[in-house]
C-alpha cells in the first residue's frame, strides 16, 4: 500500500512540474517581443491611399530608422497579435509603411481610420493585425507628410 502511495504521488508531482515549466514556455512564447531587424532592412516607402489617388514618398535613411526604433520602443508583444479582421480591402482609405528586406521579400503595414492595423510580413511567413494607438499615430503621421510635400 505504501508503494502505491509513494508511486501515484510521484506521479502528481511529476505531473505538476511538468504542468508549469508546460505553462512558463507558454508564457514566454506568447510575451516575446515582435521586434523589425534594423540590419535586414534595406528600404522603405509611405504611402497614403485615399478617394481619388495615391500618394507614396521613398524613405531617407532617417526616417527609415526613426520608423524602426520606433516600432521596436512600442514592445509590441507576440500576445497582442490578431487575426486579421476582413474588414478591409485594396481600395479602403490607408495609409501604408513598406520595408523591403535584404532577401527580396517585404514587410507590410497598412493603417486603418477605424484603428486597424493589417501587418503582412513576408520575411518571418506571419499575417496578423495589430491595434496600437501610438503605431497606428506614428503611420498616419507620415501619411499626413505626403500632402505637406504636395501642397
Amino acid at each position: 500500500m505504501k508503494k502505491k502511495l509513494f508511486i501515484f504521488g510521484a506521479i502528481i508531482i511529476f505531473f505538476l512540474i511538468f504542468i508549469t515549466v508546460d505553462r512558463t514556455q507558454l508564457h514566454n512564447l506568447y510575451n516575446k517581443q515582435i521586434t523589425l531587424p534594423t540590419d535586414k532592412i534595406t528600404s522603405g516607402e509611405v504611402s497614403d491611399s485615399r478617394i481619388g489617388g495615391k500618394l507614396s514618398h521613398e524613405l531617407s535613411s532617417t526616417e527609415l530608422n526613426g520608423f524602426i526604433n520606433f516600432f521596436n520602443s512600442c514592445n509590441i508583444t507576440e500576445r497582442e497579435c490578431r487575426k486579421i479582421s476582413g474588414k478591409h480591402t485594396s481600395i479602403s482609405d490607408s495609409s501604408d509603411i513598406t520595408l523591403q528586406m535584404n532577401n527580396g521579400t517585404a514587410i507590410y503595414f497598412m493603417a486603418f481610420w477605424d484603428g486597424e492595423i493589417y501587418v503582412t510580413d513576408e520575411y518571418s511567413s506571419k499575417y496578423y493585425s495589430l491595434y496600437d494607438t501610438r503605431l497606428l499615430n506614428y503611420i498616419f503621421g507620415m501619411g499626413e507628410c505626403l500632402y505637406s510635400k504636395v501642397n
